[in-house]
């Protein structure tokens, strides 16, 4: 039965419903894990190195299988790949519940964490792009999409913190049992997403093959990975970092913690308004206004300011960056063949992880010598000469 006409800026919000659905518990679940992973190590009496370390066995694998990925999914098999995905990231939590989860064990299930999460990421991005008609419609169907990762990534540590009280170290197994609940329960939501139709599946199968040469070739890719890797990794140095910075400043942990509230408030309500700001500035201008927003605030924040502008400064850097992170998939989207949608995606991902292990290490460097206000200051350095880069490489498309 042939589907209902739809208007040109229509969206498929069945599909697309049901999708946010399915990333806002896959997010609740990834989350929880990585924090309750990072309690889970000092429970063991382990040094803090192991995070890191256990943090970059997540990065290990996709970049093996991220070709393998974004092909299967380039060949109609989002919603394949979500389930996929979701049964992963089960069997993963199963096993940090079942086994000992001593460190071989850590180790072991965060690597292919990292896969079922890169199976996850790309199959959802695909179905947001299959569930909207045209560009307009797309970037309102990335919007919803964004909101609701966004408040799965909070709400994550969230139960976390709930569930361990006022413990010191929160109860990890029982926390792992949790986590694998609402991992079935990720699987059940994956089951209601409506697989492409044979004939559009067909189409795209028959699409023109792109290469790994040819796609990391085409004018901008490379420019917006980078991007999309500063932006990414710029959110989590700010977690990582501003209790440093409000230690060496002497700022109650009270006033950190309400800054780090600000910051991911502001990025969901970016998102909201993201749709409206895309059709009314347009792509570059928004990319490039956006990241430049975010190294003004984290210039701010690296200088000796009072709290109220500390507190105003967080809050465009939140902005800013809650767009920005929108964008670096929007975008990648938007340069690429349609027939090399996810295979694209697929590295941005892994880029992504590989910058939020690597980047951090080099940070740990720079506040070692500078303090954290370093951090900060480079990183607003480089978001700024990103969104310039942008701006020439991009730019000159959207003139032409």
């Amino acid at each position: 039965m042939a589907a209902p006409s739809l208007d040109a800026h229509a969206i498929d919000y069945g599909l697309l419903s049901t999708l946010c659905m399915h990333a806002l518990i896959t997010q609740i679940v990834y989350a929880m894990v990585r924090v309750t992973i990072s309690y889970r190590t000092i429970e063991l009496g382990l040094s803090p190195i192991w995070v890191g370390v256990i943090t970059g066995a997540s990065a290990v694998l996709p970049m093996l299988f991220a070709v393998m990925i974004g092909r299967y999914v380039d060949r109609g098999n989002d919603v394949q790949t979500a389930r996929i995905g979701s049964l992963v990231i089960l069997t993963c939590c199963l096993g940090y519940r079942l086994s000992e989860a001593q460190l071989p064990e850590l180790l072991f299930f965060t690597a292919f964490l990292g896969v079922g999460h890169t199976f996850l990421m790309v199959s959802q991005q695909m179905i947001v792009v299959r569930s909207a008609r045209n560009d307009i419609s797309r970037e309102t169907a990335f919007g919803h999409y964004m909101v609701s990762t966004a408040i799965g990534q909070g709400v994550g540590p969230l139960i976390v913190g709930w569930l361990g009280g006022a413990q010191r170290i929160p109860p990890t197994r029982f926390l792992f049992g949790v986590a694998a609940v609402l991992a079935l329960l990720g699987i059940v939501i994956s089951l209601y997403l409506r697989l492409q139709e044979k004939a559009a599946a067909g189409k795209s199968a028959e699409q023109r093959y792109v290469s790994l040469t040819e796609l990391l070739d085409t004018r901008g890719v490379p420019t917006l990975m980078l991007a999309s890797v500063l932006t990414v990794t710029a959110q989590d140095l700010i977690i990582i970092y501003l209790p440093v910075l409000g230690a060496q400043r002497g700022i109650e942990v009270a006033h950190i913690g309400t800054l780090l509230m600000i910051r991911s408030s502001t990025a969901v309500i970016s998102r909201l308004f993201y749709p409206t700001m895309m059709r009314a500035v347009g792509r570059v201008p928004l990319t490039v206004g956006t990241m430049a927003a975010a190294a003004i605030g984290l210039v701010v924040v690296a200088s000796p300011v009072p709290l109220p502008i500390l507190y105003v400064a967080m809050a465009i850097t939140g902005f800013g960056l809650g767009i920005a992170a929108t964008l670096s998939i929007s975008n990648m989207v938007d340069i690429v063949p349609p027939s090399a949608r996810a295979v694209a995606l697929s590295l941005r991902i892994t880029g992504n992880r590989v910058g939020q292990v690597s980047l951090p290490m080099l940070a740990g460097f720079v506040a070692a010598a500078t303090g954290a206000g370093g951090i900060f200051g480079i990183m607003a350095l480089s978001l700024a000469l990103s969104a310039t880069s942008v701006h020439v490489v991009r730019g000159e498309k959207h003139r032409g």
